[in-house]
């Protein structure tokens, strides 16, 4: 069986979507050889997170050129889609709403037009 490519969003950036996204990457029980997750989200919310958490986490810039790649333990492969406005947990912010879209359209673009993103 050959690995698949999925595109992954974090959701609302005030959620709990980029925490269970860092915990999954830390997770022994995840079989890493069946799909690289690609996320659509801002590295720099992904990074502030795992150090709330205080988990590390490495961050993998996603070529779309490259053939899928297991993601390491403590790893996420990130397109990076950049926040409208600071995040902080638990605080919603109404200028984060276009990022939320914007990760849906990218990600579903991407999926959509296997040639441009191969995922």
């Amino acid at each position: 069986m050959s690995l698949v490519r999925l595109a992954v969003t974090t959701g609302e950036p005030a959620g709990i979507g980029p925490d269970l996204l860092i915990q999954l990457a830390h997770s022994p029980y995840w079989d890493r050889s069946l799909a690289e997750l690609v996320l659509f989200a801002d590295p720099q919310l992904l990074r502030d997170r795992a150090q709330q958490l205080r988990l590390p986490l490495t961050l993998r810039h996603f070529d779309p050129n490259l053939a899928p790649a297991p993601n390491q333990l403590g790893e996420l492969c990130v397109q990076a889609v950049t926040l409208a406005a600071p995040c902080s947990a638990g605080q919603l912010d109404i200028a984060n709403a276009q990022y939320v879209l914007s990760t849906l359209e990218q990600a579903t673009d991407g999926c959509i037009d296997r040639r441009s993103t191969k995922l």
